[in-house]
């Protein structure tokens, strides 16, 4: 595999703006003097570092058009020729009615390129939930998450997995008192 050569976080303001805060903050205080070269001086290098560049990009994932995240993506240098990993959890079930468009995004983000591309959905399909106002707050089924990725996707190899069933579990899953919840799946493919 490639190696990582940018990683794009796309979230609404109100997101990103604290979460750099706090990454500043970590920077900053992870920082240490140490002289570095022939010369005298100091420069300021931090213990922690991130793996690859960060693009950090404001984008409201309810909107289309100038404001959506295709268009964001790509005018921040997105490249659809490099393998990429799309990462979205705890997302789809905070966008409404727009949770559909966001899938269809990434069907037309991952269909314009050539290279590798891997999915991992973090998704509710829990019919419980429904009774939430339905404009923020998205139960999708299985089915119809395998109907947008690869019937109309073509994503490939689709596995679903529920916290607390063999692979989502890590020891950590009470089963003897609790089954499987659907509350919390995920779904990985590929393309």
């Amino acid at each position: 595999m490639d190696e990582i050569s940018t990683a794009y976080e796309v979230d609404m303001d109100v997101i990103n703006t604290p979460k750099e805060t706090l990454f500043n903050a970590i920077l900053n205080s992870n920082s240490n003097e140490s002289e570095t070269g022939t010369g005298t001086g100091t420069t300021t290098e931090s213990t922690f570092r991130f793996k690859c560049p960060r693009k950090v990009i404001n984008a409201d994932l309810t909107n289309d058009g100038e404001d959506g995240m295709i268009h964001n993506l790509l005018s921040n240098g997105f490249d659809t020729q490099k393998p990429t990993i799309f990462l979205a959890e705890g997302l789809i079930m905070y966008l409404g009615n727009k949770s559909e468009q966001f899938l269809q995004d990434l069907n037309t983000l991952s269909n314009s390129g050539e290279s590798n591309y891997w999915f991992i959905l973090n998704f509710m399909d829990s019919p419980d939930i429904h009774h939430y106002d339905k404009a923020r707050w998205t139960s999708m089924s299985k089915d119809r998450i395998r109907e947008l990725l690869q019937e109309e996707g073509k994503w490939k190899d689709l596995k679903f997995n529920m916290f607390g069933d063999e692979i989502l579990n890590y020891g950590r899953y009470d089963n003897q008192n609790y089954d499987p919840t659907k509350a919390f799946s995920f779904v990985v493919c590929r393309k």
